[in-house]
């Protein structure tokens, strides 16, 4: 084979290894649809400042990203939720302003629904999980 067929061949597959790479990454951002991402949700709680801005449900930014109150509040899944110190017993997170919407397809084809629970139910919940196995 000549040295032009050659480079063309390991071009080719050079350029299809890049591809393949970067739809792999591109797939893993996507929300897992048998995960927590589908229950980490906004709720639609808002103050306005004393400047007039409007905070909270994806409105502001806190870290250089939106955030939201989300449902659930101390029992949420959300991997980055953090106490309010504006609203009692309120949390807020910014993950859950890039998740999907509850009724969006990726969530709802085949997730359960979230049920929050305490401490001192988890016990039972996990004797109701052992059950249905």
């Amino acid at each position: 084979m000549s040295l032009g067929i050659k480079f063309l061949l390991l071009s080719g597959v050079l350029v299809g290894f890049v591809h393949a790479q970067n739809k792999k990454q591109a797939a893993a951002a996507a929300p897992d649809p048998g995960g927590d991402d589908c229950n980490c949700q906004c709720i639609s709680l808002t103050f306005r400042d004393s400047r007039g801005t409007i905070h909270g449900n994806c409105k502001s930014m806190i870290n250089g990203a939106q955030w939201c109150y989300v449902k659930y509040d101390r029992f949420s899944p959300c991997p980055d939720l953090r106490a309010s110190q504006r609203f009692r017993g309120r949390y807020w997170s910014n993950h859950a302003c890039a998740t999907p919407p509850e009724n969006s397809p990726i969530c709802s084809s085949e997730l359960p629904p979230f049920i929050p629970f305490s401490a001192s139910s988890s016990a039972l919940f996990r004797s109701i999980q052992e059950c249905l196995r």
